[in-house]
């Protein structure tokens, strides 16, 4: 397959699966420049993986109805996503790349350790429910970035990021996820928690906080 122009990525040799009414591409390019050799691959069993080096783009919400909008490949297959895996080398999640997965129950970043940016709304309301730990090289967590991911319970932060307004906000119980953060886990290193960080996380109920911590927004 030619390289293409496609929702904002460059793809090359991009493999694509015979769905029927329409052919849905299983993987492609994602990088945020084309120095970002950034690959992306949805498997049959639903695993999305994020493998190669660099930084991811930035893309829109997935549900906007903007024609102008510029969406990430997998955005219309988002229902079938099971598993997020970020392997090594990939250093920035890029805004809304993994947004409003509802499916997805496992994001797996055990193997990375160059992540250093996640950035506005990079894993909004993404419905993994493992436990979630960033690593000492995430170095800024944007504005939302996890907000209403409401299935996972236990987090623990990388002790050398900045942590943006709202970015674990209504990670709460609900009637239908019937979950929520309810243990957090700030480490010695951490300097601040921002504004409204744990904004509705209504079932809260473990904060442990390390003594390097000089200021408590909002």
């Amino acid at each position: 397959m030619a390289a293409a122009m496609l929702f904002g990525c460059v793809y090359v040799s991009a493999d694509e699966t015979d769905t029927g009414d329409e052919t849905a591409v299983k993987s492609g390019s994602c990088g945020k420049t084309e120095s970002d050799s950034v690959i992306w691959n949805l498997s049959d069993d639903g695993t999305l993986t994020i493998s190669g080096t660099g930084e991811m783009a930035d893309y829109d919400d997935p549900t906007s109805t903007d024609e102008a909008a510029v969406k990430s490949p997998w955005a219309d297959q988002r229902d079938s996503v099971t598993k997020v895996v970020v392997e090594d080398s990939i250093t920035r999640i890029g805004k809304y790349c993994f947004a409003r997965l509802a499916n997805a129950a496992t994001f797996d970043m055990s193997k990375n350790t160059t992540l250093t940016e996640i950035a506005y709304r990079g894993c909004y309301e993404f419905m993994f429910s493992n436990e979630l730990k960033l690593g000492d090289s995430v170095l800024s967590v944007g504005d939302e970035a996890f907000r209403k991911c409401r299935k996972f319970k236990t987090l623990t932060l990388g002790k050398n990021a900045t942590y943006g307004k709202y970015c674990f906000a209504e990670c709460q119980w609900t009637a239908t996820e019937k979950a929520g953060i309810n243990t957090v886990n700030i480490p010695r290193g951490v300097k601040a928690i921002s504004d409204y960080m744990f904004y509705q996380c209504n079932v809260l109920k473990n904060l442990f906080i390390g003594d390097t911590v000089e200021s408590i927004g909002k």
